[in-house]
């Protein structure tokens, strides 16, 4: 399994409201979780989630109890983390689900 992608997790400090980088530099697996279209007010949008799987890093543990406090840059975008799970709580991977932000 291929950890290619580079990937910034950034942590709002709730006083400033500025993104600040969290841990070290990482590097994910990137695949589509899910696109969907939808129809507001007469315009189509659409909605892009996207799965990230990284390796387990200690840092990244605090993402589950706030996840609201977390946003992942991928490639100049901005996705909110809206899953964090950490199979059976091994600590070998973490697999975060992303939506861009719109």
């Amino acid at each position: 399994m291929k950890y290619d992608k580079p990937v910034v997790i950034e942590r709002q400090d709730e006083e400033t409201e500025r993104w600040q980088p969290v841990g070290p530099a990482l590097h994910a697996r990137v695949n589509k979780h899910i696109g969907t279209t939808t129809d507001r007010a007469g315009a189509d949008q659409y909605h892009l989630r996207l799965r990230f799987q990284l390796r387990y890093v200690p840092v990244l543990a605090a993402i589950q109890y706030a996840p609201q406090l977390y946003r992942i840059l991928y490639r100049g975008q901005q996705f909110k983390i809206i899953d964090y799970d950490d199979y059976m709580e091994e600590h070998k991977e973490i697999t975060l689900t992303g939506k861009l932000y719109e």
